[in-house]
């Protein structure tokens, strides 16, 4: 079984999609007047801005803010705000400010596939150093939450295109196509379900097959995926399951929803993903023996075989270990979606969803929470 599967998506009906939707909580967080025009432009309508908790914002007495978060998340899921997909994924479409379109597909990982421990052999794996001491913080703030909404960026290391392509030619009728406010750009969904969701899981599983042929000559463990963005909200989801999880017994376990954490698949190789380098002063040492040992270092390590003469019929999938690194760009925009988290009061027994997966709510817009 994949790592990556189909989840019970919600979205959101009757409302102003361009209001609804806001980029991640923790973006702009030294601007306080870009939330405060959101604040203005949302003004009393459904919004997953009242789900949120700005990082600006984070001074402004945290208790009374969280408890008006779970408020807002109650209320919505007792006035039915949203509609049911189940054992889906969402194919998203984000037209960018340049034009170019960055694809994603959301679903949800199983957290026992991830860790952002260093050294970490794990398939899924973070790509920058987790700070522990931001953890915590976010706990607070997930713990008792009805409802999830992560701004999560899985990178998968695809480069013949066999993940996303075919839903790209298969679109019909979106669930939703709207702008972003603030100038965000364009989105648009489209619901995979049914044969095109079982389809795209064996594409998943062949990408994960064909990544341990690949990477066959390797001496360290591959990475399956890369969290590209959204590490501490994803490292966050982890804490807050294993602090569950010894209460649970063994059958509890594997099919409670908090196993499970709502995220956007991207290729690596999509046409409009960038990486931007983040540059950095060395000073106080001989530059030419710097580079001298960094060209030592870099031949020591295996190299990556670019084309493998061994195929699964998936194609060529790549190996994502060591690749993603720099600035993701667009940070928060992708569709950010929402689990109802029917483990609330953490009782071994009270879960609920489709085989213990939880309630998944889509936000398709540019929303994060607990990053």
């Amino acid at each position: 079984m994949s790592s990556f599967l189909p989840a019970d998506i919600l979205l959101p009906r009757d409302v102003d999609m361009e209001k609804w939707a806001v980029i991640a909580c923790d973006q702009f967080t030294s601007e306080p007047d870009y939330w405060q025009r959101v604040e203005r432009f949302v003004g009393p309508a459904p919004s997953t801005l009242r789900l949120i908790f700005p990082e600006a914002e984070l001074k402004k007495d945290p208790e009374a803010h969280i408890r008006a978060i779970r408020a807002a998340m109650a209320a919505y899921w007792e006035e039915n705000r949203f509609i049911a997909y189940p054992d889906s994924f969402v194919y998203v479409e984000r037209e960018l400010a340049d034009g170019s379109i960055r694809r994603g597909l959301v679903g949800m990982l199983d957290l026992e596939d991830y860790d952002y421990l260093p050294q970490s052999k794990a398939a899924v794996r973070a790509t920058e150093r987790t700070v522990l001491e931001r953890i915590p913080p976010r706990v607070k703030i997930r713990e008792g939450a009805e409802l999830e909404l992560p701004h999560v960026l899985l990178l998968c290391d695809d480069e013949e295109d066999r993940i996303l392509a075919p839903l790209e030619g298969e679109k019909s009728e979106p669930l939703y196509d709207f702008d972003l406010m603030e100038q965000g750009g364009h989105i648009r969904g489209w619901l995979v379900s049914g044969e095109a969701a079982r389809a795209a899981c064996e594409r998943l599983d062949g990408y994960e097959r064909g990544m341990a042929v690949r990477c066959a000559d390797l001496t360290e463990t591959p990475m399956l995926y890369a969290v590209g963005d959204g590490n501490h909200s994803l490292a966050t989801a982890k804490a807050c399951w294993e602090k569950l999880k010894p209460t649970l017994s063994a059958a509890e376990a594997a099919v409670h929803p908090a196993r499970w954490a709502l995220v956007e698949l991207e290729n690596l190789h999509d046409r409009a993903q960038r990486f931007a380098p983040i540059h950095r002063i060395v000073s106080h040492t001989d530059p030419l023996a710097l580079l001298q040992a960094a060209r030592t270092e870099a031949r020591s390590r295996p190299a990556l075989r670019a084309h493998s003469p061994h195929r699964e019929p998936y194609g060529s999938p790549g190996a994502a270990a060591g690749r993603p690194d720099g600035d993701r760009g667009g940070r928060g925009h992708s569709p950010a979606l929402v689990q109802r988290r029917e483990e609330r009061h953490s009782e071994p027994g009270s879960h609920e969803g489709a085989a213990g997966r939880g309630h998944f709510a889509g936000l398709p817009g540019r929303l994060a929470c607990g990053e």
